[in-house]
């Protein structure tokens, strides 16, 4: 409920800016903690 409190008060752009932002860094952070276990094997 909280989260749907919080998200409803942007508009769609800003949720699709928001959704991006987020996907991408998520994915570097993937990318760059798949980098450092493959260093420390």
């Amino acid at each position: 409920m909280r989260m749907h409190k919080l998200l409803s008060s942007y508009s769609d752009n800003e949720l699709a800016f928001l959704f991006d932002v987020l996907t991408k860094s998520l994915e570097q952070s993937h990318e760059e903690l798949m980098k450092l276990r493959s260093t420390h094997k």
